[in-house]
């Protein structure tokens, strides 16, 4: 599953790398602190809030799904489920999106409950773009620019053209 090795995988990696021990949860023991990537279902939530309850766990829940969407057109149980949802969502300790967007939409609902925390996700850089297409991005900014000068002058002459190449002598 690509969510599990994006967003619990590789910070597993890390942390294993730096000497601190993880291990997947197991039902016969009560963690210390309880790790759930992308578990906001009712049954999930309610077992690690009773593992907070009954051993003092703390729970931190990574979310990089926007889980309120559809909710301000909620009705009849959906919306109960909704409002569950942010109920057990403000008990618990950390919140973790890859995103400040997905932060600010979760928090506008959650509220100051939670502590928030925004990790991107662990994907490969970008690659760099060759030297031709470098080269070819910069001269159409450069038309842009010329035609977004001559708009704000109102120019209307020769409002925009290409550069042309001199052939050869």
């Amino acid at each position: 599953m690509a969510s599990y090795r994006i967003r619990c995988a590789r910070m597993r990696d890390e942390l294993a790398r730096r000497g601190i021990v993880t291990t997947l949860y197991d039902r016969r023991d009560a963690p210390d602190l309880l790790v759930l990537s992308k578990r906001s279902d009712p049954a999930s939530l309610d077992h690690a809030l009773a593992l907070r309850e009954r051993h003092g766990t703390r729970i931190l829940l990574d979310l990089s799904d926007n889980v309120y969407f559809g909710a301000d057109t909620a009705e009849g149980a959906a919306r109960a489920g909704f409002e569950a949802l942010t109920a057990a969502l403000r008990r618990l300790d950390a919140l973790v999106t890859p995103s400040a967007f997905l932060r600010d939409a979760i928090a506008a609902r959650v509220g100051a409950g939670p502590r928030f925390e925004v990790i991107p996700d662990a994907v490969e850089p970008v690659p760099e773009a060759d030297f031709a297409t470098r080269l070819w991005n910069a001269r159409a900014f450069s038309a842009l620019g010329r035609l977004r000068r001559a708009v704000a002058t109102g120019r209307r002459r020769g409002t925009w053209r290409p550069r042309r190449r001199r052939r050869g002598a």
